[in-house]
């Protein structure tokens, strides 16, 4: 008998993506996938109950379908998920203590995975350098997502010394980056002009969608409990992000960074709770070591990498190019909106917070920051930024796994760093004709013989109805 696993908050782009990946496991025997309103994704042979967390009746789903680990996803990060900041609070909390007590009245349970934040570490200017796993943060949160995680997680601990039998990991999430993401920040980045807090250039990282589905198929699948950061390498600026993002930027007074807030949210653009705010101005960067050591993850996407996935600058010669790149080679095939940008005036009048130099802003070189400096000007006055959807996923790249889908990844001849084999328009198969789903099983089992034209050697593959694949020389 295979592993039963019930995630939360399926409705919602990560955990109905995370719910497809599960089905591909063969330790897997049953997935079952429990949300308010019904996904409006394919969540294939995974079992959908539409069920409120905040119900006792959560404990009815897990003990007849004796749930042996529950992934919870539903914690909310904006207040337009929930239809208002008294919802989202409910599902938050409430529906965190119900699923819980449901959990710890379940004999059948023997492992739990919480998606959480680093929004749980505040944001001061009092904040170190970096947050480990084991400090506490200077500035309790006071509202918001920040504030809700803050007492998930407090509830998750209880939980854990209740229930000393089951293995409890807790996964605190920077901000989630992607081609099909949406958050708050990600909103923040997508305004025509983007308003910064005046004399502040606060220090982020991100995390790519796929690094955060691979570690939560990671914690779900091993057994390693604790509580881990999760978040890729390196830091970026908040001036060079909205650089890269290609948009021009506004500094206002800190006094008026709440006001802004509010109308954004207001008028359904963004939603920027006052501890969000607070981070666009302080900022918050968290140590790693645990996730590597302990885990053994690591992010294949680092903060920049994670970044630049969805953001390409380019010469106005090469936007043909780079277009026709982006979709016939990547898969880029919808333009969803064009922005324009005039910088008329920029370089001429002093401006707060950044120093334009070759190499962005240089934490350590007092000469880079001031109040009243002149920003490095632009090349060009005006600017477009184009942004790209790709509505399917990159089938040319493939990675394999030794022994079993929990196994070494595979880093033999063809593969780069990451252990990826990128597929060739020139390389042929030929035999029996394999077909894969979206989430990676098999529709057609078989065996086929794939040749490289180049120096004519050949491999027979052979698949299997799980997804599974063998190699023969």
């Amino acid at each position: 008998m295979g592993r039963v696993v019930m995630v939360t908050g399926v409705s919602r782009y990560l955990g109905g993506r995370f719910t497809q990946l599960l089905q591909a496991d063969p330790d897997i025997s049953r997935v079952i996938g429990v949300d308010v309103v019904p996904p409006k994704a394919d969540l294939g042979d995974a079992e959908f109950v539409r069920a409120d967390i905040r119900n006792p009746v959560i404990g009815k789903v897990i003990a007849q379908a004796e749930v042996d680990t529950v992934v919870h996803m539903a914690v909310l990060s904006t207040p337009l998920d929930a239809g208002g900041r008294a919802t989202m609070k409910e599902i938050n909390v409430i529906g965190t203590m119900q699923l819980l007590a449901a959990c710890q009245k379940a004999p059948s349970v023997r492992k739990l995975v919480v998606k959480s934040s680093t929004a749980v570490y505040g944001s001061s200017p009092r904040d170190p350098a970096m947050f480990t796993e084991d400090l506490e943060p200077n500035a309790l949160a006071r509202s918001g997502y920040a504030k809700d995680s803050v007492e998930v997680e407090g509830y998750v601990r209880g939980f854990a010394r209740r229930r000393p039998d089951v293995a409890v990991t807790t996964l605190r999430f920077a901000n989630f980056v992607g081609p099909k993401v949406r958050t708050p920040l990600t909103q923040y980045f997508s305004l025509p002009v983007v308003p910064t807090v005046l004399g502040f250039d606060p220090r982020m990282q991100f995390v790519h969608e796929r690094d955060g589905l691979e570690v939560l198929w990671r914690a779900t699948l091993g057994d390693h409990g604790g509580t881990f950061n999760i978040a890729g390498d390196g830091v970026m600026l908040l001036s060079q992000a909205i650089r890269r993002a290609g948009r021009p930027s506004v500094p206002l007074p800190q006094p008026a960074a709440p006001w802004i807030g509010g109308v954004l949210k207001r008028l359904g653009v963004a939603d920027f709770s006052p501890e969000q705010m607070r981070f666009l101005a302080y900022g918050r960067v968290v140590d790693t070591s645990r996730m590597r050591d302990v885990l053994g993850f690591e992010p294949r996407y680092s903060t920049r990498e994670a970044f630049d996935e969805v953001t390409l600058v380019v010469d106005p010669s090469r936007i043909v190019e780079a277009c026709l790149h982006l979709r016939d080679e990547l898969g880029f095939n919808v333009l969803s909106d064009i922005a324009p940008a005039d910088y008329l005036g920029w370089g001429e009048q002093p401006v707060s917070g950044y120093v334009g130099t070759a190499s962005g802003r240089d934490l350590n070189d007092p000469s880079t920051q001031g109040l009243s400096r002149l920003p490095a000007p632009k090349p060009k006055r005006f600017s477009v930024s184009y942004h790209l959807l790709r509505v399917a996923d990159d089938p040319t790249r493939v990675r394999y796994r030794i022994g079993s889908c929990a196994g070494p990844i595979w880093t033999g001849p063809g593969t780069n760093a990451s252990g990826f084999i990128r597929l060739g328009n020139d390389i042929q198969a030929s035999g029996d004709n394999v077909v894969f789903t979206y989430i990676g099983t098999a529709t057609t089992t078989g065996t086929y013989t794939v040749t490289n034209p180049r120096d004519g050697k050949t491999l027979t593959v052979v698949v299997t109805a799980a997804g599974r694949i063998s190699i023969e020389p």
